[in-house]
């Protein structure tokens, strides 16, 4: 994970509680806010994208894939190829063996720590009419997405790991439902 000065600066003259609380209500209101904007006709879509993809690449950090891994296992169980990909290990020519059936879910938690690189894979996916799904704490991604799932609170950095296991948790169940 990440850290930023002004949020390890934020705890530097504080207890222990005091911290524990403080994240506490950080986490409790970035859930809130995903459940307040929860968009359940894009989840169906997403869904339903997912089940008829011939394969199903996720795209993030190592913590933002450990996020959705349960996901990935139901889709393995449905008979649905699906991946689980970090960032930094990703190969453009991996994309060489996808095309317009296949689904690449990107999964992000801060537009600035959006990279060239991941701009790069982006731009090449939808060069080649690779579907491509995003869930992110900002709209930042409305160009590349066939499918944009905005969650969280917008610049709240690390808090948007407090909501992507319950979207996972949401999608899993989800695929077991009749859309």
């Amino acid at each position: 994970m990440r850290r930023i000065i002004s949020h390890t600066q934020r705890f530097m003259r504080t207890t222990i509680e005091n911290m524990s609380e403080s994240l506490y209500v950080d986490g409790l209101a970035n859930l809130r806010q995903t459940k307040l904007n929860l968009d359940i006709d894009k989840l169906k879509e997403i869904v339903k994208l997912l089940k008829t993809s011939k394969s199903v690449t996720f795209i993030g950090d190592s913590h933002e894939l450990a996020d959705f891994y349960t996901l990935q296992l139901e889709m393995l169980v449905n008979d649905i190829p699906a991946y689980l990909i970090n960032f930094y290990e990703f190969e453009k020519m991996y994309l060489n063996q996808l095309d317009h059936n296949d689904t690449i879910v990107f999964i992000g938690v801060y537009k600035e720590w959006f990279s060239d690189a991941q701009k790069e894979i982006l731009d090449y996916a939808k060069e080649r009419k690779i579907k491509i799904i995003a869930f992110v704490q900002e709209d930042y991604l409305k160009e590349y997405a066939d499918l944009l799932y905005v969650y969280g609170i917008p610049d709240s950095y690390n808090d948007g790991y407090y909501s992507l296991p319950y979207l996972n948790r949401l999608l899993c169940e989800m695929i077991y439902f009749k859309l």
